[in-house]
């Protein structure tokens, strides 16, 4: 089943990192991620997609997400997911995300191109915007890197996202926080990584 998703994203320097993971306290849970992304021979003209592998453990997810950003440090998309038991694209042929890739994207054969990992710790959120919040530490090919809060939030229908926007930065704010507005997904970050 598809999964709107929307979120607020907001580049941290490391020492703002540090100190919103002191502000927010212990994490509920830190998760080791490795995504390995892929692209189709040949390429594609859309740029509103990214297809990826993530590994966790020993646990594998193929994920289709479809949107950009909406407006400043805010971006929705649809997700489509599925656990895996391979790496390999071959046996993926039978999956939601491959199926509606198919459908949406591109019938030719894809082609890996490469993988970032990322540490992210995940918060209880500490004001109503969001249920959880996640601090990212995110490793790209050729070793650079950055860090990113991410707030996933109700869709737009269900909730007054510039309400949740003014007070999920008053309370940044609060604490001495003044994050950047990301204008672009981890997805292009990895290919300006790739490219550099």
């Amino acid at each position: 089943m598809p999964q709107d998703e929307v979120e607020f994203k907001y580049l941290l320097t490391e020492e703002q990192f540090e100190l919103l993971c002191q502000a927010l306290g212990t994490p509920e849970r830190t998760r080791e991620l490795t995504n390995r992304y892929f692209t189709v021979e040949g390429g594609s003209e859309r740029r509103d997609w990214v297809l990826r592998l993530r590994l966790q453990g020993g646990q594998r997810e193929l994920t289709l997400k479809v949107g950009s950003r909406t407006s400043t440090g805010l971006f929705q998309s649809v997700e489509f997911n599925h656990k895996v038991h391979s790496s390999s694209p071959e046996d993926w042929e039978q999956t939601e995300p491959l199926r509606e890739f198919r459908r949406r994207i591109s019938e030719a054969p894809l082609e890996f191109q490469g993988e970032s990992r990322t540490t992210r710790m995940v918060f209880a959120a500490p004001i109503e915007v969001g249920e959880k919040w996640e601090l990212d530490r995110v490793v790209l090919p050729g070793g650079a890197g950055f860090f990113e809060l991410e707030v996933e939030t109700a869709v737009p229908e269900e909730c007054d996202l510039e309400n949740q926007r003014e007070r999920l930065l008053l309370w940044l704010k609060e604490r001495g926080i003044e994050p950047e507005p990301s204008e672009k997904t981890k997805y292009a970050r990895f290919l300006s990584a790739l490219q550099s």
